[in-house]
């Protein structure tokens, strides 16, 4: 198809040829086969020029859209391979696609303008679903959690953190534990949430039943009502990360409990090009928000 544009567009073998680096009598060789192929002349050989017939004429318009077609699949695998275009999906519990994700995709999409990402957000036992039904190209949740049909990794940590309206009296304590929590109305996580779970252990193990005033699913809703005065709360810190609170009052919880954020793939599936881009940014994150102290490493994997 090239040689027939470059004919076309030269009018005779010797242009043509020059235009494709090729010898004369290897290109006047390639017109004939063509013509053969098709059955009928494209050109009108007179004193040295060729005139397109008018079946050639007709062909030409659909060679180049064939060729443009060509080069639009050529540049796009040439973008897949270099992991420039295309589209990562991502399945994140609400709290991690509202702190350290959001964060990853803007320095992925500056790295990548031409690269599309799907967040999807649920609770942990969604994320793991969406991954083993390869639905999501990896996911994010926190543990701990079911990750039957997943393989995965630890990502970071970060740990329970007390927050509250500025002024309030749990302002004057550099931590904050179970008991002080007890006189005020808690902002808390159900009882079939992972975290929930978890503060429910503390509670107990000091002495106390944790009477949740205003039960939730998601951190940044706990923060949200804590900052309109309803009440306190003992969130996970990666909540705080992006500075989405600046008016709450943030003391660390205690005794320390660290809740890792952990990457989930589906077992024995090679991830894209693109997303194994995707999750270099994200660790890259994860490490700058453990310098900062922020978040606490961690390790591992299942």
């Amino acid at each position: 198809m090239m040689i027939f544009r470059a004919v076309m567009e030269a009018n005779t073998l010797t242009q043509a040829a020059r235009a494709m680096s090729l010898s004369q009598p290897g290109v006047s060789k390639s017109v004939r086969d063509i013509e053969g192929l098709l059955g009928f002349p494209l050109f009108r050989r007179q004193s040295g020029r060729l005139t397109p017939t008018k079946e050639a004429r007709a062909l030409y318009g659909n060679v180049l859209v064939a060729l443009r077609g060509m080069d639009s699949v050529s540049r796009a695998a040439e973008n897949y391979r270099d992991a420039r275009s295309g589209y990562v999906r991502i399945a994140a519990t609400a709290t991690l696609a509202h702190s350290l994700v959001p964060l990853a995709i803007e320095d992925f999409r500056r790295r990548r303008p031409a690269a599309r990402v799907v967040l999807y957000t649920g609770i942990n036992h969604e994320v793991v679903r969406m991954v083993a039904d390869l639905e999501a190209d990896f996911g994010l949740v926190l543990m701990p959690t079911n990750h039957a049909g997943t393989e995965g990794r630890d990502l970071c940590a970060a740990r329970l953190k007390a927050v509250m309206p500025a002024g309030h009296p749990l302002c004057a304590l550099e931590t904050v534990g179970p008991h002080d929590l007890k006189p005020y109305p808690l902002v808390s996580y159900s009882r079939t949430q992972p975290i929930g779970l978890e503060i429910d252990e503390q509670f107990r193990q000091a002495g106390i039943e944790r009477q949740i005033a205003i039960e939730i699913i998601q951190s940044a809703t706990a923060c949200s009502i804590v900052a309109a005065g309803a009440g306190v709360a003992v969130v996970d810190g990666y909540s705080l990360v992006n500075g989405a609170f600046p008016d709450l009052e943030v003391r660390p919880f205690m005794p320390a409990v660290d809740v890792v954020a952990r990457i989930l793939m589906p077992p024995a599936q090679e991830p894209t090009r693109l997303a194994r881009a995707f999750l270099h940014v994200l660790e890259e994150t994860a490490a700058k928000a453990v310098q900062t102290g922020l978040m606490t490493s961690a390790s591992g994997s299942t």
